[in-house]
């Protein structure tokens, strides 16, 4: 079993992964949390331990974040697409070496989308 080190949230960020050999490709951060993130992708982008760079914008309140994070590939899945959907591969992503700043704008992330999920809800 594995246990996660900190919650995820569900996200639909557009960003950018760069592997090890300087291979890059735009992706979808499907969920995030001060440790890692999902990414789907158009195709694989290198085993379980590979380090990559993963680079996204996000949008905190007013302010916009470029955030590029250091991550290692911890899993590897095909996707189950809808009828209308292609096919992507799943890579479960931990993020390496964070910095402080870079946790405080996840952070703020992750409890502006959990304030705007309840206030949908209502």
């Amino acid at each position: 079993m594995v246990v996660r080190g900190s919650s995820r949230g569900r996200t639909h960020i557009i960003c950018h992964a760069t592997a090890e050999g300087g291979r890059g490709l735009a992706c979808v951060a499907r969920d995030i949390s001060v440790g890692g993130a999902l990414i789907a992708v158009s195709e694989k982008l290198g085993a379980v331990g590979t380090l990559l760079t993963l680079k996204l914008r996000v949008k905190v309140g007013a302010a916009e974040h470029v955030l590029a994070l250091t991550c290692k590939i911890r899993s590897v899945n095909a996707s189950r697409p809808a009828e209308n959907e292609k096919p992507t591969v799943l890579h479960g992503l931990s993020f390496e070496d964070v910095t402080s700043q870079d946790t405080l704008v996840i952070s703020a992330l992750l409890y502006q989308n959990l304030i705007s999920a309840q206030e949908a809800e209502i």
